[in-house]
Protein backbone atom coordinates (compact mmCIF):
# COMPACT_ATOMS: atom_id res chain seq x y z
CA UNK A 1 0.00 0.00 0.00
CA UNK A 2 1.52 3.81 -1.10
CA UNK A 3 2.11 5.89 1.66
CA UNK A 4 2.99 9.43 2.47
CA UNK A 5 5.43 10.37 4.97
CA UNK A 6 4.43 10.85 8.30
CA UNK A 7 7.13 13.95 8.92
CA UNK A 8 6.92 15.63 5.25
CA UNK A 9 10.06 18.58 5.62
CA UNK A 10 8.95 21.52 5.06
CA UNK A 11 9.99 25.47 6.03
CA UNK A 12 7.24 28.08 7.47
CA UNK A 13 7.45 30.88 5.68
CA UNK A 14 9.12 33.78 7.43
CA UNK A 15 7.50 37.39 7.10
CA UNK A 16 10.33 40.32 7.65
CA UNK A 17 7.82 42.78 9.76
CA UNK A 18 8.25 44.43 12.52
CA UNK A 19 5.16 45.48 13.77
CA UNK A 20 6.19 47.40 16.58
CA UNK A 21 7.55 50.89 14.86
CA UNK A 22 4.65 51.09 12.70
CA UNK A 23 2.07 50.57 15.51
CA UNK A 24 4.26 53.77 17.52
CA UNK A 25 3.84 55.73 13.96
CA UNK A 26 0.00 55.06 14.00
CA UNK A 27 -0.56 56.12 17.27
CA UNK A 28 1.36 59.12 17.06
CA UNK A 29 -0.91 59.88 13.90
CA UNK A 30 -4.34 59.14 15.45
CA UNK A 31 -3.15 61.10 18.61
CA UNK A 32 -4.67 64.66 16.55
CA UNK A 33 -7.64 63.15 16.70
CA UNK A 34 -7.50 63.27 21.10
CA UNK A 35 -9.96 65.10 22.32
CA UNK A 36 -11.90 65.98 19.44
CA UNK A 37 -15.75 67.16 19.61
CA UNK A 38 -18.30 67.96 17.31
CA UNK A 39 -21.57 69.85 17.68
CA UNK A 40 -24.73 70.31 15.11
CA UNK A 41 -23.10 72.51 13.33
CA UNK A 42 -19.73 70.34 12.17
CA UNK A 43 -21.86 67.83 10.99
CA UNK A 44 -19.41 68.30 8.05
CA UNK A 45 -15.99 68.42 9.80
CA UNK A 46 -17.44 65.06 11.17
CA UNK A 47 -17.77 63.42 7.88
CA UNK A 48 -14.70 64.45 7.13
CA UNK A 49 -12.98 63.10 9.84
CA UNK A 50 -14.85 59.70 9.78
CA UNK A 51 -13.61 59.48 6.33
CA UNK A 52 -9.81 59.72 7.23
CA UNK A 53 -10.59 56.76 9.38
CA UNK A 54 -11.91 54.33 6.93
CA UNK A 55 -9.12 55.34 4.45
CA UNK A 56 -6.22 54.27 7.48
CA UNK A 57 -8.31 51.39 7.68
CA UNK A 58 -8.62 50.39 4.56
CA UNK A 59 -4.83 50.70 3.62
CA UNK A 60 -3.83 48.80 6.86
CA UNK A 61 -6.49 45.88 5.95
CA UNK A 62 -4.88 46.52 2.02
CA UNK A 63 -1.50 45.63 3.49
CA UNK A 64 -2.57 42.27 5.31
CA UNK A 65 -4.57 41.08 2.17
CA UNK A 66 -1.39 41.84 -0.08
CA UNK A 67 1.67 39.93 2.79
CA UNK A 68 -1.07 37.16 3.17
CA UNK A 69 -1.25 36.69 -0.28
CA UNK A 70 2.43 36.75 -0.71
CA UNK A 71 3.11 34.26 1.60
CA UNK A 72 0.06 31.79 1.09
CA UNK A 73 1.16 31.24 -2.64
CA UNK A 74 3.14 28.60 -1.37
CA UNK A 75 0.37 27.04 0.08
CA UNK A 76 -2.15 27.24 -2.40
CA UNK A 77 0.41 25.85 -5.03
CA UNK A 78 0.91 22.77 -2.41
CA UNK A 79 -3.11 21.92 -2.27
CA UNK A 80 -3.14 22.24 -6.00
CA UNK A 81 -0.53 19.60 -6.58
CA UNK A 82 -2.20 17.33 -3.45
CA UNK A 83 -5.62 17.57 -4.69
CA UNK A 84 -3.89 16.04 -8.50
CA UNK A 85 -2.81 13.43 -6.36
CA UNK A 86 -5.99 12.55 -5.08
CA UNK A 87 -8.02 12.80 -8.10
CA UNK A 88 -5.54 9.67 -8.77
CA UNK A 89 -7.12 7.60 -5.82
CA UNK A 90 -10.56 8.65 -6.06
CA UNK A 91 -11.07 7.56 -9.71
CA UNK A 92 -9.14 4.05 -8.98
CA UNK A 93 -11.74 3.95 -6.18
CA UNK A 94 -14.55 4.60 -8.09
CA UNK A 95 -14.22 1.81 -10.39
CA UNK A 96 -14.41 -0.64 -7.50
CA UNK A 97 -16.88 1.19 -5.70
CA UNK A 98 -19.53 1.19 -8.63
CA UNK A 99 -19.24 -2.57 -8.63
CA UNK A 100 -19.21 -2.84 -4.69
CA UNK A 101 -22.88 -0.56 -5.12
CA UNK A 102 -24.51 -2.97 -7.44
CA UNK A 103 -23.52 -6.48 -4.81
CA UNK A 104 -25.19 -4.02 -2.39
CA UNK A 105 -28.47 -3.19 -4.12
CA UNK A 106 -28.34 -6.70 -5.13
CA UNK A 107 -28.07 -7.90 -1.58
CA UNK A 108 -30.86 -5.29 -0.56
CA UNK A 109 -33.13 -6.57 -2.98
CA UNK A 110 -33.30 -9.52 -1.74
CA UNK A 111 -32.72 -8.87 2.16
CA UNK A 112 -36.38 -6.76 1.49
CA UNK A 113 -38.30 -9.94 -0.47
CA UNK A 114 -37.18 -12.05 2.42
CA UNK A 115 -38.48 -8.89 5.14
CA UNK A 116 -41.73 -8.38 3.35
CA UNK A 117 -42.30 -12.30 3.38
CA UNK A 118 -41.68 -11.98 7.32
CA UNK A 119 -44.05 -9.17 7.45
CA UNK A 120 -46.67 -10.45 5.83
CA UNK A 121 -46.80 -13.08 7.60
CA UNK A 122 -46.86 -11.75 11.05
CA UNK A 123 -50.10 -9.62 9.97
CA UNK A 124 -51.73 -12.52 8.54
CA UNK A 125 -51.26 -14.43 12.10
CA UNK A 126 -52.28 -11.11 13.77
CA UNK A 127 -55.83 -9.69 14.49
CA UNK A 128 -55.37 -6.51 12.02
CA UNK A 129 -57.19 -6.05 9.22
CA UNK A 130 -58.16 -2.67 7.22
CA UNK A 131 -56.92 0.03 7.38
CA UNK A 132 -54.79 -0.99 9.94
CA UNK A 133 -52.81 -4.32 8.60
CA UNK A 134 -50.99 -1.89 5.82
CA UNK A 135 -49.97 0.43 8.56
CA UNK A 136 -46.66 -1.91 9.36
CA UNK A 137 -43.62 0.27 8.62
CA UNK A 138 -40.44 -1.00 6.84
CA UNK A 139 -38.22 0.60 8.35
CA UNK A 140 -34.60 1.09 6.22
CA UNK A 141 -32.91 -0.05 8.89
CA UNK A 142 -34.39 -3.33 8.46
CA UNK A 143 -31.51 -3.77 5.49
CA UNK A 144 -28.38 -2.93 7.60
CA UNK A 145 -26.18 -6.13 8.08
CA UNK A 146 -26.25 -5.79 11.31
CA UNK A 147 -30.00 -6.55 11.68
CA UNK A 148 -30.59 -10.31 11.91
CA UNK A 149 -34.52 -11.80 11.11
CA UNK A 150 -34.96 -12.30 14.78
CA UNK A 151 -34.66 -8.96 15.84
CA UNK A 152 -37.07 -7.49 12.57
CA UNK A 153 -38.99 -10.59 13.62
CA UNK A 154 -39.41 -8.63 17.09
CA UNK A 155 -39.41 -5.12 16.04
CA UNK A 156 -42.42 -6.21 13.63
CA UNK A 157 -44.38 -7.56 16.36
CA UNK A 158 -43.96 -4.27 18.54
CA UNK A 159 -45.45 -2.23 15.99
CA UNK A 160 -47.97 -4.86 15.24
CA UNK A 161 -49.02 -4.86 19.07
CA UNK A 162 -49.38 -0.51 18.36
CA UNK A 163 -51.39 -1.11 15.94
CA UNK A 164 -53.57 -3.50 17.27
CA UNK A 165 -54.65 -1.11 20.48
CA UNK A 166 -55.48 1.30 18.03
CA UNK A 167 -57.71 -0.41 16.22
CA UNK A 168 -59.31 -1.93 19.17
CA UNK A 169 -59.34 1.80 20.86
CA UNK A 170 -61.21 2.62 17.20
CA UNK A 171 -63.23 -0.18 17.51
CA UNK A 172 -64.83 0.43 20.74
CA UNK A 173 -65.76 4.09 19.80
CA UNK A 174 -67.34 2.69 16.21
CA UNK A 175 -69.23 0.34 18.34
CA UNK A 176 -70.56 3.07 20.60
CA UNK A 177 -72.01 5.33 17.81
CA UNK A 178 -73.74 2.80 16.28
CA UNK A 179 -75.04 0.93 19.19
CA UNK A 180 -76.38 4.98 20.10
CA UNK A 181 -77.61 5.32 16.66
CA UNK A 182 -79.40 2.26 16.99
CA UNK A 183 -80.81 2.91 20.40
CA UNK A 184 -82.25 6.05 19.23
CA UNK A 185 -83.67 5.01 16.35
CA UNK A 186 -85.86 2.15 18.63
CA UNK A 187 -86.61 4.52 21.71
CA UNK A 188 -87.64 7.90 19.65
CA UNK A 189 -89.78 5.02 17.11
CA UNK A 190 -88.07 6.40 14.04
CA UNK A 191 -89.53 6.18 10.82
CA UNK A 192 -86.27 6.14 9.37
CA UNK A 193 -82.89 4.69 11.28
CA UNK A 194 -80.30 7.17 11.94
CA UNK A 195 -77.09 6.49 9.98
CA UNK A 196 -73.89 5.80 10.56
CA UNK A 197 -72.02 6.60 8.02
CA UNK A 198 -71.47 10.63 8.49
CA UNK A 199 -70.80 9.95 12.30
CA UNK A 200 -68.18 7.46 11.95
CA UNK A 201 -66.31 10.15 9.62
CA UNK A 202 -66.04 12.33 12.50
CA UNK A 203 -63.69 10.01 14.89
CA UNK A 204 -60.93 11.21 12.42
CA UNK A 205 -60.84 15.14 14.22
CA UNK A 206 -63.84 14.70 17.01
CA UNK A 207 -63.87 13.26 20.20
CA UNK A 208 -66.33 10.28 20.77
CA UNK A 209 -68.59 12.17 23.11
CA UNK A 210 -68.72 14.93 21.13
CA UNK A 211 -70.43 12.70 18.55
CA UNK A 212 -72.34 11.20 20.56
CA UNK A 213 -74.12 14.23 21.38
CA UNK A 214 -74.70 15.52 17.90
CA UNK A 215 -76.38 11.99 17.32
CA UNK A 216 -78.83 12.65 19.93
CA UNK A 217 -79.43 16.54 19.05
CA UNK A 218 -79.90 14.87 15.38
CA UNK A 219 -82.25 12.43 16.39
CA UNK A 220 -84.75 14.51 18.45
CA UNK A 221 -84.35 17.42 15.50
CA UNK A 222 -85.48 13.91 12.83
CA UNK A 223 -88.50 12.75 15.22
CA UNK A 224 -89.99 16.74 15.68
CA UNK A 225 -89.80 16.64 11.55
CA UNK A 226 -91.46 13.24 10.89
CA UNK A 227 -93.53 14.44 13.88
CA UNK A 228 -94.86 17.25 12.11
CA UNK A 229 -98.37 17.68 10.61
CA UNK A 230 -98.95 20.91 8.74
CA UNK A 231 -101.96 23.30 9.04
CA UNK A 232 -104.55 22.77 6.76
CA UNK A 233 -105.85 25.68 4.72
CA UNK A 234 -109.46 25.73 3.77
CA UNK A 235 -110.41 26.97 0.55
CA UNK A 236 -113.78 28.45 0.14
CA UNK A 237 -115.30 27.75 -2.76
CA UNK A 238 -118.62 30.31 -4.28
CA UNK A 239 -120.56 27.23 -6.02
CA UNK A 240 -122.26 29.59 -9.23
CA UNK A 241 -126.05 28.97 -8.93
CA UNK A 242 -127.03 27.13 -12.27
CA UNK A 243 -129.22 28.25 -14.48
CA UNK A 244 -132.54 26.88 -14.80
CA UNK A 245 -134.01 26.65 -18.05
CA UNK A 246 -138.06 25.67 -18.69
CA UNK A 247 -138.90 24.63 -21.85
CA UNK A 248 -142.71 26.36 -22.01
CA UNK A 249 -144.82 25.19 -25.15
CA UNK A 250 -145.84 27.89 -26.99
CA UNK A 251 -149.23 27.64 -28.23
CA UNK A 252 -151.10 28.16 -31.25
CA UNK A 253 -152.66 31.40 -30.79
CA UNK A 254 -150.75 33.70 -28.67
CA UNK A 255 -152.43 34.30 -25.42
CA UNK A 256 -153.14 37.75 -23.81
CA UNK A 257 -151.10 39.68 -22.14
CA UNK A 258 -151.66 40.60 -18.71
CA UNK A 259 -150.32 42.97 -16.36
CA UNK A 260 -149.60 42.12 -12.71
CA UNK A 261 -147.78 44.36 -9.69
CA UNK A 262 -145.96 42.15 -7.41
CA UNK A 263 -144.46 43.25 -4.28
CA UNK A 264 -142.09 40.00 -3.46
CA UNK A 265 -139.92 40.09 -0.38
CA UNK A 266 -136.72 37.58 -0.28
CA UNK A 267 -132.91 37.60 -0.14
CA UNK A 268 -130.82 39.03 -2.99
CA UNK A 269 -130.26 35.28 -4.10
CA UNK A 270 -133.27 34.64 -4.19
CA UNK A 271 -134.93 37.60 -6.18
CA UNK A 272 -132.20 36.73 -8.98
CA UNK A 273 -133.51 33.58 -9.16
CA UNK A 274 -136.94 34.26 -9.78
CA UNK A 275 -135.41 37.05 -12.56
CA UNK A 276 -133.28 34.53 -14.24
CA UNK A 277 -137.05 32.14 -14.08
CA UNK A 278 -139.45 35.09 -15.64
CA UNK A 279 -136.73 35.42 -18.27
CA UNK A 280 -136.73 31.94 -18.76
CA UNK A 281 -140.57 31.41 -19.73
CA UNK A 282 -140.43 35.01 -21.53
CA UNK A 283 -141.71 37.17 -18.83
CA UNK A 284 -141.26 40.71 -19.22
CA UNK A 285 -140.73 42.65 -16.16
CA UNK A 286 -139.09 45.33 -14.49
CA UNK A 287 -138.34 46.71 -10.80
CA UNK A 288 -140.83 49.61 -10.13
CA UNK A 289 -138.94 50.59 -6.72
CA UNK A 290 -136.47 48.81 -4.60
CA UNK A 291 -136.54 48.47 -1.33
CA UNK A 292 -134.78 46.32 0.87
CA UNK A 293 -135.94 45.53 4.54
Amino acid sequence: MFELSKSPKYQLPVIPFDVEPLKLKLQEALSKYDGLTFSDNDIKELKATIAELNKSEKMVDDYRKKVKKAVSAPIEEFEKKMNDLKILVVQTRNEFKVTYDKFEEDRKTERKTEIDKLILQIIEDSDLFAPFDSQVPFKKEYLNKGMTLDKIELDVLQEVERLSQTQAIKQAKLQRIEDKCKILSYELKLKTDIQTTAYIALLEYQDVDVILDKIEMAANAQLERENYVAPVKVVERIVEPELITIDVPVPETLPEVMYEVWEVEGTEYQLEQIEDFMVGIGVNWEIVEEDYK
